[in-house]
Formats: C-alpha cells, sequence, structure tokens
C-alpha cells in the first residue's frame, strides 16, 4: 500500500516519538522535569520574603501554569507516541484497511 505524503510525514514524527519515548533519555529528562515541576510546585519559603500579598498570588499563580504547561506536554509526548503505536499495528495489519 502506498502512502501519501503527508500520511508518511505523520508516520515518521510518530516513529521519532515512540521511539524516543522508549529510550533512557526519555527517561532522564521526564524524571529532570518531574523534579524541576516538584519544585515549582511547592511552596518556598523565601518566595515569602518582601513580597507583597498581591506579588505572592501573581507567582503562585504562574508557578501553577507553567507547572500544567509542563505536566501537559510530558502527556501530549506520550500520547501521541501511544496513538503512533496503535496506528503503526492498523497499518500493518491491512485486513482492516478499506480498500476501494
Amino acid at each position: 500500500m502506498e502512502l501519501d505524503k503527508e500520511t508518511r510525514e505523520v508516520i515518521r514524527r510518530g516513529e521519532i516519538l515512540a521511539d524516543g519515548v522508549k529510550g533512557d533519555f526519555w527517561s532522564y529528562v521526564k524524571g529532570q522535569l518531574k523534579n524541576k515541576i516538584e519544585t515549582l510546585n511547592s511552596i518556598d519559603t523565601t518566595i515569602f520574603e518582601g513580597k507583597s500579598d498581591a506579588e505572592l498570588a501573581r507567582e503562585i499563580r504562574e508557578r501553577a501554569s507553567v507547572v500544567k504547561i509542563l505536566e501537559d506536554w510530558v502527556k501530549e509526548i506520550e500520547a501521541s507516541a501511544s496513538q503512533h503505536t496503535m496506528n503503526q499495528n492498523i497499518i500493518n495489519n491491512e485486513d482492516h484497511i478499506l480498500h476501494v
């Protein structure tokens, strides 16, 4: 079965993600990100020093936003890798492809 250029590119990007998520590098990066997220998510007493209530509230909101962005990014990468694996299984099993 011949795939069009756009589909081949989607598959190529999916392969990169799927291979990367399986590797040691992703495990390391994810662990480092988790540590950074925990640091951002913690309330360090030094953030209270010399700041008004409004400044503290803003900083806490900003930290929460950054944490959400990083967590969502990790989930997106892993979901894309998983989706690629499922798509590849379907492509490899041509019995499920409708030929017209």
